[in-house]
């Protein structure tokens, strides 16, 4: 397999990046606006914090990797909106996923290492309600699941229309540019 060239390779880490850090900063708003933070903000910490933008940026990132491959962005002005916004939907969607399956494997961690700081200080840990464990895993997972696959889709596809206009206007100004520079180069000196 051949390697990709360099503007290949980076266009996923900057639309990655954009696209992460523009979802948090839109969740941030929905928060502050909303009044919401503040009982947020008492339970993080900036490991939490750093850990979870961690998680959601590297699963943004491989969705953004996976649902470039292939896609000729030269071509966008005919076909390539429609396949790029029926990627952005269907990997935002995978996104969305990988990223709660990625939450959740913290909070397991997390949970695990509490559990075993109690045990080293020789507190009482709580014992697992079965019940609670069977809805949880029987019920909320799934549901989880699906808000998570939804949430990512229509995340993806607002994020894919706002790639499609950039990546348009983008290629607009280049041929702007070189149609300017054409010009000069055509009048006499």
């Amino acid at each position: 397999m051949a390697e990709p060239s360099p503007e290949r390779r980076l266009l996923p880490w900057a639309l990655g990046s954009f696209h992460t850090s523009f979802f948090v900063l839109v969740l941030i708003v929905v928060l502050v606006t909303s009044g919401a933070i503040e009982g947020l903000l008492s339970g993080l910490n900036t490991l939490l914090g750093f850990a979870f933008f961690a998680l959601l940026w590297f699963a943004v990132w491989w969705a953004t990797r996976r649902g470039l491959q292939g896609l000729d962005l030269s071509d966008l002005e005919h076909a390539g909106i429609a396949s790029l916004l029926r990627r952005a939907v269907g990997w935002g969607s995978v996104a969305g996923v990988l990223f709660l399956a990625a939450l959740g494997a913290l909070l397991l961690v997390i949970g695990g290492l509490d559990l075993a700081l109690r045990l080293a200080r020789g507190k009482a840990a709580p014992a697992p309600d079965a019940g609670a464990i069977v809805l949880l895993v029987g019920i909320g997972l799934p549901i989880a699941a699906i808000v998570a696959c939804v949430i990512g889709g229509l995340v993806g596809g607002i994020l894919g229309l706002l790639d499609a206009a950039a990546l348009l206007g983008t290629r607009a100004l280049i041929q702007l540019a070189v149609r300017r520079g054409q010009r000069r180069d055509d009048e006499p000196s």
